[in-house]
């Protein structure tokens, strides 16, 4: 979903004339996939994290997990992004002067933007996780604190007019957060709560039905309210599978896997595809039909998927099986009792 929105961004400057309104329509409602990976990541962290005790061990472990799982695979393309940037400064080649390196490196926010576009989502992230560290601290105190920040958004909402669109206008009061805090609240109901195949397929029926007229009616700045069709979607597929009543293929497995992989490298795959494969480029200049322009779309994302499943098969699986078996302590075995 991701993937397409972004196409018609990068490719929309390329075209004459005007963008077929209906394609436009459709692909702009892929932005969405960014609001369901924040509500599967608050899910995902809680249910992985659910039954380790609060003390210091589990925290240090937690953030080291953390920091191996998104800068190994991050880092390459964002110093490649980086180095691009520079050139062009240093040519005097059209560039963006508000690319901060700071931010590029740690997604720290304030700093200015990441090189990498699709990075604001990671600086997003990064600070959810530093949030949720509070979990291993004084666990019993994390609802609360929870709790209490959620309140904090909610009276600051009237005063947010969108969505921050860039780092400088990141802030912790955001409402893009009620998403990460919608995926806490299905991973305890998850742990806590059973729910029979029919009250998950149940589920996963109010969540599919409400999520069309709340995307073609919510303004982009409410898209948070989404969090409301995902979370029935993810509790509804997670207690499906937890019954065994759906079953997984291998495909949706790998690209699932490749996920993150796949988010980094779409990006550049597409831009590069377009400055560089001529067939591409003369049929840009000329399409005018939404077919040509869905065969385009096709072949961006085949690329782009490709290219992702190759980039976690060879490169970010081995980084992080390499960095996990010499940086994180070896797990002590249990003795078995007499």
């Amino acid at each position: 979903m991701v993937v397409a929105y972004h196409f018609k961004i990068i490719f929309k400057p390329y075209i004459i004339g005007h963008f077929p309104y209906h394609l436009g329509v459709v692909l702009n409602a892929g932005y969405i996939g960014v609001d369901f990976f924040f509500t599967l990541s608050g899910f995902i962290i809680l249910n992985s994290h659910y039954d380790k005790s609060d003390n210091t061990k589990n925290l240090s472990e937690y953030f080291l997990r953390r920091a191996i799982r998104i800068f190994p695979p991050y880092i390459p393309i964002s110093i490649a992004y980086l180095a691009v940037n520079f050139l062009k400064a240093k040519f005097e080649i059209k560039h963006d002067a508000n690319i901060s390196i700071v931010s590029s490196l740690f997604l720290l926010p304030y700093f200015g933007k990441p090189a990498l576009g699709v990075a604001w989502t990671l600086v997003y992230e990064m600070a959810f996780y530093s949030i949720f560290s509070i979990y291993f601290l004084r666990r019993k105190y994390f609802a609360i604190l929870v709790i209490f920040w959620v309140s904090l958004i909610t009276l600051n909402a009237p005063f947010t007019l969108a969505l921050p669109r860039n780092i400088p206008s990141f802030s912790l009061l955001d409402t893009i957060y009620l998403e990460f805090v919608g995926g806490l609240i299905c991973a305890y109901i998850w742990r806590r709560v059973n729910a029979s195949p029919a009250t998950a397929g149940l589920l996963l029926v109010a969540g599919i039905t409400s999520l069309a007229p709340a995307l073609w009616t919510v303004p982009f700045a409410g898209r948070w309210i989404l969090t409301v069709p995902f979370s029935l979607i993810l509790l509804g597929g997670c207690y499906l599978e937890k019954g065994k009543a759906l079953k997984t293929p291998r495909l949706p497995i790998l690209l699932g896997d490749a996920s993150y992989a796949i988010y980094l490298v779409h990006w550049p795959v597409i831009s590069v595809l377009f400055r560089v494969v001529s067939a591409i480029n003369t049929h840009m200049a000329h399409a005018s039909t939404a077919a040509e322009l869905i065969v385009i779309l096709f072949f961006s994302i085949m690329a782009s998927i490709l290219a992702g499943v190759l980039y976690h098969k060879l490169y970010e699986v081995p980084i992080i099986r390499f960095l996990n078996r010499k940086m994180r302590p070896p797990q002590k075995a249990a003795i078995p009792k007499a």
